[in-house]
């Protein structure tokens, strides 16, 4: 389901962000 490179790269953005704050 999560071959797609723009969803992974989307995942990793809002976690990233979650975890600034």
């Amino acid at each position: 389901l999560w071959q797609d490179a723009e969803n992974r790269m989307l995942l990793v953005s809002i976690l990233q962000k979650s975890s600034d704050q």
